[in-house]
């Protein structure tokens, strides 16, 4: 299992021992650059996070610069080796619904999608694995329950949040609902294997050989 968060409190992972995966785009990825030092996952997510409609509008080639300019970003920060990708808002069609999965395909191991379910390591698409991303009204409880479900069919569980605000905005978890589900995950860390996307990846690849 894996707990890929976007903008989140390193802080309390770091304290808990649980590193996670940081999907970057935009004109911050720079300053994510000392989270790879210490163990987290630094992953593309496109230069400018182009999702419908903006999305529709572009072409093949287009698409290809956004995702190069993407990488090379991240790339820039030190961080070697083909990244890990994750679709802006879950898409993966361009103008005239013609899919970019083969540009992804050949720029990254393996890319994130957006649905919530729990996933069969054995047969699940490497390029297109979803994930969960809970409400801002959630407390938590919603995800221990995903994660539950994963560790009875020994699934894997990839939970998403754009970040951690006291309010719970969009797409983001409030501080008490995020600090619950790291409390949950420490004190099962003997029964669940919590690590960065790319990790969990890398071995589901190899079984899947």
């Amino acid at each position: 299992m894996n707990l890929p968060i976007l903008d989140f409190d390193e802080n309390v992972l770091d304290a808990a021992g649980i590193k996670a995966t940081f999907f970057l785009s935009g004109s911050h990825i720079a300053d994510f650059a000392p989270l790879a030092k210490t163990g987290h996952e630094l992953a593309s997510h496109t230069l400018t996070h182009p999702c419908n409609p903006a999305l529709a509008q572009l072409g093949l080639p287009e698409m290809q610069s956004e995702l190069d300019a993407g990488n090379a970003a991240v790339q820039g920060l030190g961080v070697t080796g083909k990244l890990t990708f994750a679709y802006p808002c879950g898409q993966t069609a361009l103008k005239g619904m013609e899919s970019y999965v083969p540009l992804v395909k050949e720029r990254f191991r393996a890319a994130r999608g957006v649905a919530g379910v729990v996933v069969d390591p054995d047969h699940v698409d490497l390029f297109n694995v979803p994930a969960l991303f809970p409400p801002q009204s959630s407390d938590g409880s919603d995800v221990i329950g995903f994660i539950e479900r994963a560790q009875q069919s020994h699934g894997w569980a990839v939970i998403g949040v754009h970040g951690v605000s006291e309010a719970g905005e969009y797409l983001q978890l409030t501080q008490p609902a995020h600090d619950k589900i790291v409390a949950y995950l420490v004190e099962h860390k003997s029964t669940i294997w919590t690590a960065p996307f790319g990790a969990v990846v890398d071995v589901v690849a190899a079984c899947q050989r």
